[in-house]
């Protein structure tokens, strides 16, 4: 790695231990056992954002992750707080060259009282802004599945779930994989339809911010 980039890592990687440290995290996060198990290294892309340049939208984004609800550790919104991350890095991975700025929680662009997570504004093919919301949903197949033990699943083994009861691409997969198990109790499809509903009441507004 170049000297000035591994400089620059190492006062990124200063910056985010340094902000981890001033949350009271509960003792069962995994970010408190960086860099020594798989899960505690998604503290990484916090690390490159910040190395991106991205104002403080790593440090806002770590805050988010503090994984409490009820005064306890919460494993589900752990894993909320990562997904916004996640897909913020691959978008802005992917459109590295074509992004030029991006907006935290741009609550000036709705007059709703509803925020989204980020927008990004890119300059191609027509300079546009594109807001995105993040929503998780619970999807362990071994919650719904009355059939499916843990113990009968194979490292490697493919898992075929319909997330929507007219998804085009399930047959299809069915007769790509036809060792795969099928996940036939695991649609989700009511949680799916309430998020697309939640979605659309944030995206209502009256006005909307043009980018000069």
């Amino acid at each position: 790695m170049d000297k000035i980039v591994l400089s620059e890592y190492n006062k990124c990687k200063r910056y985010i231990l340094d902000e981890l440290e001033k949350m009271s995290l509960p003792k069962e996060h995994p970010f408190l056992k960086y860099p020594r198990t798989p899960e505690s290294r998604n503290l990484e892309f916090f690390i490159l954002l910040k190395l991106g340049k991205e104002s403080n939208i790593p440090k806002r984004l770590l805050h988010k992750c503090n994984a409490v609800e009820d005064g306890k550790f919460s494993h589900m919104k752990y894993l909320e707080g990562i997904d916004e991350t996640l897909i913020l890095y691959y978008i802005l991975v992917v459109n590295i060259e074509n992004i030029s700025s991006v907006i935290y929680e741009p609550s000036h662009i709705w007059q709703n009282n509803k925020t989204l997570e980020y927008s990004c504004v890119f300059k191609m093919p027509t300079e546009c802004m594109v807001n995105i919301e993040v929503k998780t949903m619970r999807c362990d197949p071994f919650e719904k599945e009355t059939d499916l033990k843990i113990n009968n699943i194979k490292d490697g083994s493919i898992l075929i779930k319909k997330l929507v009861n007219d998804d085009i691409g399930y047959e299809k997969l069915l007769c790509e994989h036809q060792d795969a198990v099928e996940l036939k109790n695991s649609t989700y499809y009511s949680a799916f339809n309430r998020n697309i509903k939640k979605l659309l009441k944030s995206l209502m507004a009256k006005r909307t911010f043009n980018v000069e």
